[in-house]
């Protein structure tokens, strides 16, 4: 396994100004789902509005809604779950 894809941790900025941190492997995993819309029209603000992420590999809490921008770093950003004490990886 390559280390420093591991350590790459892509972050989501969320419409309440959380940051949601993810390994670039589980963002890369093929279930792992930007959505833009649903049924066919922009995705509603109770879907997540403008865009949500979805993976079901991973604990409710880190599919993040409401997503503003995405930005890639080598650090680790931390993000708002994981600030209250809960494991930054929560999934499988």
């Amino acid at each position: 396994m390559n280390h420093s894809r591991q350590t790459i941790h892509p972050a989501w900025l969320r419409i309440f100004h959380w940051l949601n941190a993810l390994a670039t492997l589980a963002a890369l995993h093929p279930q792992t789902l930007l959505a833009l819309t649903h049924d066919g029209q922009p995705l509603p603000p109770k879907y997540g509005f403008p865009m949500k992420l979805r993976m079901p590999t991973k604990l409710g809490y880190k599919n993040p809604k409401h997503i503003q921008a995405i930005f890639v770093t080598n650090t680790y950003p931390r993000g708002c779950w994981e600030d209250q004490g809960y494991n930054w990886f929560g999934g499988s």
